[in-house]
């Protein structure tokens, strides 16, 4: 019976870590230009892997920005020089987040094990209390 509910939870948590409305609100009321990582920093004195990348953009009234990235990545997703996208508020250009080429990728894999992680244990709960059983009669 643990390993059911232990799925499920899996499942449910993934999938609500996925909402996350951050990204949404830039996406919905963001402009999207091109970026690049032009330095990084590294978070002093923790246990953290990420990389926080400082990305040179451009808005739409031509000011130049040059911020460090409220979202931390593994160093393997991030180079010197590598052309990104940025989506950034207008109102308030320090508000942004980056895009990755391979992001909606991730997101789609995620969601899917997910999803997958979910319904196994949906399954494997109503196997244990025989409910299958009776709805195949």
């Amino acid at each position: 019976m643990a390993a059911d509910i232990v799925l499920i939870f899996m499942g449910l948590t993934v999938c609500f870590l996925l909402m996350k409305p951050g990204n949404k609100r830039l996406k919905k009321i963001g402009e999207k230009t091109p970026g690049t990582i032009v330095d990084f920093e590294k978070t002093a004195g923790t246990n953290d892997s990420n990389i926080y990348p400082v990305v040179s953009f451009t808005t739409s009234r031509n000011e130049l920005f040059k911020l460090v990235s409220p979202d931390g990545f593994l160093p393997a997703r991030v180079k010197l020089g590598k052309k990104v996208s940025v989506i950034y508020n207008p109102q308030d250009p320090t508000d942004f987040t980056i895009l990755l080429s391979n992001q909606q990728l991730m997101y789609i894999t995620l969601l899917a094990c997910a999803i997958t992680f979910t319904i196994a244990g949906v399954i494997l709960l109503l196997n244990e209390l025989d409910i299958i059983h009776i709805l195949k009669k």
